[in-house]
């Protein structure tokens, strides 16, 4: 498993359509679920971290001190954290397979909905590695964090267009151009809104350490 995964890293289109042409809707949702239920959980690490961790200046040592207080943690704000990036991962990720079933549709072309909802899931995977760097990094050079999240989402928004691109038959290039167009600008509306909760993660991050 964790060889598959990784080989999505050496070979992200060759192995997303590999898993994409199984063409298994009950696969698609559960892979699906897996990686909503791994991304909730890493997002709610930082949750607690960004939360319970503060840094402060010492004047009497004359340097800042990070201490814990769990004063500030307060359980009502973690559930909603956790459902709510739940929601959004599930949303976007749906949203993204349905925005390519209906560009298949304007070309013409069979894609099941399935292999869109796999090409979509796989894709967010370097998102989760990201979200994992970041909490490994804020202890060391938090900055680091920031740079990963431009590059992985930049990394599977590539997924995305090019295991897509490989499913279609194209017959008239033009429309192709234009609907890649907007379906590029609608991914990266979507992709924008789990960029930005990672990013403001990774700031509260580095304001810890």
């Amino acid at each position: 498993m964790l060889a598959d995964i990784l080989n999505i890293f050496k070979k992200p289109v060759t192995k997303t359509l590999e898993y994409a042409n199984r063409e298994d809707l009950k696969f698609s949702f559960i892979l699906t679920a897996i990686i909503t239920g791994i991304f909730t959980i890493l997002n709610s690490i930082q949750f607690v971290i960004t939360t319970v961790v503060k840094k402060s200046y010492s004047y009497s040592k004359e340097k800042y001190i990070t201490k814990i207080d769990f004063d500030n943690f307060e359980f009502e704000e973690f559930i909603k954290n956790f459902f709510t990036t739940a929601v959004i991962i599930i949303v976007a990720i749906l949203l993204i397979a349905t925005i390519m079933y209906i560009i298949s549709r304007i070309l013409k072309n069979e894609n099941s909905f399935s292999k869109l909802l796999t090409i979509a899931s796989i894709s967010t995977i370097p998102m989760i590695f990201s979200t994992v760097i970041s909490i490994l990094t804020s202890w060391l050079y938090a900055p680091i964090s920031y740079f990963v999240t431009i590059a992985t989402t930049l990394y599977m928004l590539f997924i995305i267009i090019y295991s897509f691109r490989n499913t279609l038959t194209i017959e008239n290039e033009d429309t192709l151009t234009i609907l890649n167009v907007i379906s590029v600008t609608a991914t990266i509306i979507v992709l924008y809104y789990i960029v930005i909760s990672a990013l403001k993660d990774s700031l509260s991050l580095l304001d810890i350490f």
